[in-house]
């Protein structure tokens, strides 16, 4: 079964950033509407006893993405191009 889990309320991220020497104790963004472990262990475990052979845990607008990139990967491509470019200029 291949899970393709949205963000999950873990402490890995700032974990990361914490042996990355970048701490800045700045909540992130993703974190208010991450899955909680438990939800998503729950979910897991339901996939593999149904036999799901591919389960997405996420929000309409991923399973929208992970379409695109699965059919139409060089627009899916080009808008992930199009994003970092105004993430940047927001900096």
């Amino acid at each position: 079964c291949v899970v393709s889990p949205s963000y999950i309320r873990t402490e890995l991220g700032q974990q990361a950033l914490n042996r990355l020497n970048r701490i800045d104790n700045v909540p992130d963004e993703k974190a208010s509407s991450a899955y909680e472990p438990d939800y998503v262990a729950n979910r897991v475990v339901q996939a593999i006893e149904s036999r799901q052979t591919e389960m997405i845990i996420a929000p309409f607008q991923q399973h929208l993405a992970i379409w695109l990139r699965r059919f139409y990967p060089t627009a899916f491509f080009s808008m992930m191009v199009a994003r970092n470019k105004r993430l940047k200029a927001r900096k």
